[in-house]
């Protein structure tokens, strides 16, 4: 935002300006909104689970009573049901995303299905030669997922609990696993240093995550599926694309081996969890945010968040904390209307996307980090309608509702040329496939064919062409020589 802010400043020449430099205010800090105590708990290694509601969490990890999976109101933090089934500890709990069913793993090498109004295991399977580390449920609950010492992830169908798939890649236990939004793509990652993304419907190898140095600790991804984040064992924490599986950036400021961590629903913020910290980084650009401090001085062994986005849940010890990470919510919410996106494209390589929004913003984003590297402002509080990238990726061009079309180099978002031949707003912008001309149709279905860069900035200068006859919306195909339209007289036609 000061960014945005101090590049308008730069742009506006009409009168002299005193610019406050508040860039100092610090960011409003996440709130832990409540934090309680488990009863006669003696912690191993805690870990929770928040029900589909957020009303309850499931807990499990205390070696007083080992195998049991508690279930806790979370306002009133009474103990609403036990869960008995497993002999050792339970490693893992997922619950399905409609809520009806929820799945634990343990190190007595079952895996159980329960049924919350139950306090005994549905269903017990034993999918692993060996103990069962990570589990979780695909989004259309058909499937649920488990990972094991016999470096295996299994892929168990719900409706007969049988496994249907068996990725046996791995050479080391698999420790962690990930799943892409739409269930197309599982990530898998183990002690053997590597991390492996999967096409689940296929069962081929997509990418290999190259770099680790070390044992995997934990994995995560966002929700758009557009970065994977690694911890390991040697106290490094990795970002990758999880397309082309290069490392972006890794990420520094933390102290410890990471525990456990999680991406938020906002794709932006990450939370990593180490010995009585939890660290808040900006996916994006690798900066740390914050530091959440714990009560307890232990290991933060668990961290989830809610669906909705709103709060973050940790365990640490015997202590669960919750933590609210939607401060600033409401205030994105008040001024949306301001910031309407009316166009977007992608350029021709690929590599970038752009659009523009009412309130005159262009923005420019890398598609390979889906990042927004740079926002230009069009003209002070004019909409800016329409944007499309030159042929070769070099250029992108913006319209806005006064007429005028702005030249910007892709790369860093500079200027290069305003164009002011149209008087109306400019309902299209296209790149003839010489690369060198541009069609622009404005509001009073005046057509122009004008150069990219022109001798000089006179309309009689850089025209080449300017004709009527065709009402906007217009289309242009590529490399064609047609131009299609409406014709004024009949909207039929």
């Amino acid at each position: 935002m000061v960014e945005q802010a101090m590049s308008w400043v730069d742009r506006y020449h009409d009168q002299p300006l005193l610019v406050p430099l508040t860039c100092w205010i610090p960011p409003k800090k996440v709130e832990r909104i409540l934090s309680f105590t488990l009863p006669e708990w003696r912690p191993s290694y805690t870990i929770l689970q928040p029900t589909y509601n957020h009303q309850h969490l499931l807990i499990a990890g205390n070696e007083s009573s080992i195998g049991l999976v508690y279930m806790y109101h979370i306002t009133s933090q009474l103990l609403i049901r036990t869960f008995k089934g497993h002999e050792r500890r339970v490693t893992s709990i997922s619950i399905s995303p409609d809520g009806s069913f929820f799945a634990t793993t343990s190190t007595d090498c079952t895996v159980r299905i329960w049924d919350f109004s139950k306090d005994k295991a549905v269903h017990i399977m034993k999918p692993h030669r060996g103990r069962v580390i990570c589990s979780l449920i695909t989004s259309d609950c058909k499937y649920v997922i488990t990972g094991g010492t016999d470096s295996c992830a299994n892929v168990i169908s719900v409706e007969n609990w049988e496994v249907v798939h068996s990725f046996k890649d791995h050479t080391g236990t698999v420790v962690s696993l990930a799943l892409a939004s739409n269930d197309e793509f599982l990530v898998t990652g183990s002690g053997e240093f590597v991390v492996i993304v999967w096409n689940l419907s296929t069962g081929e190898l997509a990418v290999r995550l190259a770099g680790l140095m070390a044992p995997v600790s934990c994995i995560t991804m966002t929700s758009n599926d557009a970065f994977v984040v690694v911890a390991c064992e040697d106290e490094t924490l990795k970002v990758f694309g999880t397309v082309s599986g290069q490392e972006l950036h890794e990420l520094s400021g933390h102290d410890g081996k990471v525990v456990s961590m999680v991406a938020a629903y906002d794709d932006c913020q990450l939370f990593v969890a180490t010995f009585a910290k939890i660290y808040v980084f900006d996916i994006h650009n690798g900066k740390l945010l914050d530091i959440l401090n714990c009560i307890n001085r232990q290991p933060v062994t668990s961290l989830k968040i809610t669906n909705d986005n709103y709060f973050l849940l940790s365990a640490c010890g015997n202590r669960i904390s919750i933590w609210n990470i939607q401060h600033q919510h409401h205030e994105i919410n008040a001024n949306h209307e301001k910031r309407i996106v009316t166009d977007m494209c992608i350029s021709p390589d690929e590599k970038s996307a752009a659009c523009t929004t009412t309130d005159g913003t262009v923005a420019l984003w890398d598609l390979e980090i889906c990042q927004c590297v740079c926002t230009m402002i069009q003209k002070r509080s004019v909409p800016a309608l329409r944007v499309k990238f030159s042929i070769n990726s070099i250029f992108l061009l913006s319209g806005d509702a006064e007429g005028q079309i702005n030249i910007w180099n892709s790369s860093n978002g500079k200027l290069r040329r305003i164009i002011t031949h149209h008087s109306k707003a400019i309902e299209s912008i296209f790149c003839l496939s010489d690369g060198y001309r541009i069609l622009s149709v404005d509001r009073s279905n005046i057509v122009l064919i004008w150069n990219l860069f022109g001798t000089d900035e006179t309309f009689q200068a850089d025209r080449i062409l300017a004709f009527t006859g065709i009402q906007s919306p217009v289309f242009l195909l590529p490399n064609s020589t047609y131009l299609i339209g409406y014709l004024p007289d009949s909207k039929k036609e």
